[in-house]
């Protein structure tokens, strides 16, 4: 009986694992097709308005790698690379030495990172034909770069160099804002300009620059689920339509250092040092999107015109207005608000979202002073964010009852829907009347 059961159970394990691969084969054949439908008519087009405004399209290519290159290893660290569930590990090791596993799974990420790239790959000889030079050389040393950079994650997973991994897409990203700066001006600025990053990641991270990571045989257990977790709320947000799912998974992974909040946070009748307080605390990892994205949007302007950069500002502007106004949604849907301050409503809701409206409003006033703005565009900059949030609060509360919809793909929830376009629909609009009025 203990033999027939150990063979069911082999053959269920057997079954899941080509069911994995068969759903792994169907994610990289859709993303191959989305980069290919975007990349083969968006980044030819790019490099000939480069070109027709006299910038060298090679070194815009070459910007435009690097954030393809920061995007690609971020995302390869946010799956893993090497990735297993606590349960499944515990099955590995149960049957077979599970340094046979990682083996057997490092080919696996190879195989599939390697297929990816040479999508990518493909892209940037498209890109390099389109102007006129060879289109093999940059295809392979684009596949190579890529492959190698799935390697170095695998490496630092394993050595357990978590702050080396996290460092790299910002290093990448960062190189890429220096060569578009370059481009856009002169070596002298880009040299600027590099410095002040590097200045802004080693202020914002410090214990990233510093940690040294363990050096293991295996890779360590943790970095394994971290990953295998990631995956599974990746998986979950899309069949929920709830991008929300990841940020709450990253957030129970991240380190917590319990620290109280000043006193003069309670001295106030009115929460707003509360939210002066928590938005400092949360600020450095929102300062980095804006170093790298300020200089990057000038650099746009110069290199591409404004349409172009007003894109880069207005999701500039997204992102900060997501990452600083998530502690207020945090604090309205707590009780120890109501508690603490004795106050709720509108005034409240006001109060807990004016640092991230004023951060976005300065966003707003360098891009109007730096491009002489319309008193229109201006306004349409000053009020997205507001727009954001009222959206994004309005949208869960849209119905109690749930309307469902027959599509292709199945029955789904309207109210589903509405809560996840909740945000992105704004930024859309605002896209469309910035591209109108300039």
């Amino acid at each position: 009986m203990s033999g027939h059961h150990h063979g069911g159970a082999g053959l269920s394990m057997k079954s899941r694992s080509w069911g994995s691969l068969y759903e792994l084969a169907l994610a990289v054949a859709l993303a191959a097709m989305l980069l290919y439908a975007v990349g083969n008519s968006a980044v030819p087009d790019i490099l000939a308005e480069a070109e027709r405004r006299g910038h060298p399209p090679g070194w815009v290519s070459a910007s435009l790698l690097f954030f393809v290159l920061g995007l690609w290893s971020g995302g390869w660290y946010f799956a893993g690379p090497l990735a297993v569930s606590a349960g499944r590990l515990q099955w590995l090791a149960w049957r077979r030495h599970p340094s046979r596993w990682l083996r057997r799974e490092a080919v696996k990420v190879l195989v599939v990172g390697a297929l990816l790239a040479a999508v990518i790959a493909v892209l940037a000889g498209l890109a390099s034909a389109a102007i006129g030079s060879s289109s093999v050389v940059p295809s392979l040393v684009t596949w190579t770069v890529l492959v190698l950079l799935v390697m170095v994650t695998i490496y630092v997973q394993r050595r357990d160099l978590d702050g080396i991994a996290r460092l790299v897409p910002i290093t990448l990203g960062a190189v890429g804002v220096v060569i578009a700066t370059g481009v856009a001006w002169n070596a002298l600025v880009a040299a600027i300009i590099g410095c002040g990053l590097m200045v802004s990641v080693a202020a914002a991270r410090p214990r990233t620059l510093l940690s040294t990571g363990v050096r293991s045989e295996l890779t360590p257990r943790w970095q394994l689920q971290r990953g295998a977790r990631n995956r599974w709320s990746v998986g979950a947000g899309v069949t929920l339509m709830d991008g929300e799912i990841v940020r709450i998974v990253r957030q129970r992974d991240a380190k917590v250092i319990r620290r109280l909040l000043p006193e003069s946070v309670y001295r106030a009748s009115w929460p707003v040092n509360l939210a002066i307080a928590v938005l400092i605390r949360s600020f450095p990892a929102v300062a980095i999107g804006i170093a790298l994205a300020l200089p990057l949007i000038f650099a746009v302007h110069e290199i591409l015109g404004l349409v172009p950069a007003m894109l880069v500002g207005v999701f500039l502007e997204f992102f900060v207005t997501l990452s600083t106004s998530r502690s207020a949604e945090t604090w309205l849907a707590s009780r120890a608000l109501p508690r603490t301050w004795a106050v709720s409503g509108i005034g409240t809701s006001i109060a807990l979202v004016v640092p991230s409206l004023a951060v976005c409003l300065a966003i707003a006033m360098v891009m109007m002073l730096g491009f002489s703005l319309s008193p229109l565009v201006t306004l349409v900059l000053v009020v997205l964010p507001v727009g954001i949030i009222m959206r994004r609060h309005a949208a869960p509360d849209a119905g109690t009852s749930v309307t469902v919809a027959s599509t292709p793909m199945g029955a789904v929830s309207l109210q589903a829907v509405n809560k996840a376009i909740a945000g992105p629909d704004v930024v859309l609009l605002s896209l469309v009347l910035v591209s109108w009025l300039t």
